[in-house]
Parts: structure tokens; sequence; C-alpha cells
């Protein structure tokens, strides 16, 4: 029996980030990314946007072109209380980034794991805060 599964965006840029980052997640979940801010914005825009069937959206912070930032409040901004759960998920250690991704509307901000095993804490983190929604 095929049991429906929730869609997890991802806006990652990076290719060996994502493949570990898929590798987990894919686990529970169906999986969509976008590799560049600007492309992820666009899923997010319209009367019925593209991505509207994202229930969680992880957003690296340095992206190419639109950072994760304005990724967040780009979707904010259009989704509305339609919105996924947005979280951001950065290796970026520089000071004062999960309070700008918080202040953009993040619900979340995670250190993105280098290892699996932190890998299945941010996964089973993320699933929580998506149950408790």
């Amino acid at each position: 029996m095929q049991v429906d599964r929730a869609t997890i965006g991802f806006v990652e840029d990076s290719d060996d980030d994502f493949a570990l980052l898929s590798r987990v997640f894919s686990e529970a979940w169906n999986l969509h990314r976008w590799s560049t801010g600007e492309s992820a914005a666009q899923a997010f825009t319209g009367p019925a946007p593209h991505a509207a069937g994202v229930e969680v959206l992880l957003v690296d912070h340095d992206l190419p072109g639109m950072d994760g930032v304005a990724v967040i409040e780009h979707v904010r901004a259009c989704m509305g209380a339609n919105s996924p759960l947005v979280c951001m998920v950065s290796g970026t250690g520089r000071p004062g980034i999960s309070e700008s991704a918080l202040a953009a509307g993040a619900d979340a901000f995670f250190a993105k794991p280098n290892s699996v095993s932190g890998l299945r804490e941010l996964a089973a983190a993320v699933a929580a805060l998506a149950a408790a929604r």
C-alpha cells in the first residue's frame, strides 16, 4: 500500500550538500530542490504557485544571487498564511545569520550538520516542527 508522504523543498546550491540531505530526508519525505534563490522565489510566486504543495522549505543561507534571507522574505510575502514551515539550514558560522533568518520569517534556524547522525537529528527536528504546526 502506497502511503502519501509530505513534500519538503530544499533551496540548496551545493550538489554535495543536497546529496547528503536527500540521503536522509528521502526516507520519509518527497523531495523537491531549487538550486538558486531566484528559482525558488519564482516557484512561490503567483495566484497558484508551483510550490504550493511544499509543506516544509529548508533554505541555505549562502546562495548565488538571491540569498536565503531574501528567499524567506519572498516566500512569506507571497504565501502569507499559506506559507510552508520555513527553516534556514546553513553551514555558515558568521554571527547574526540565525537572527536575520528569524527576523525574515524563518520558523527555525539549524546549523548544517556534517555527519549522517547529525542529518538524522536535523530530520527529526524538522519532522517534529512540522507535526506541531
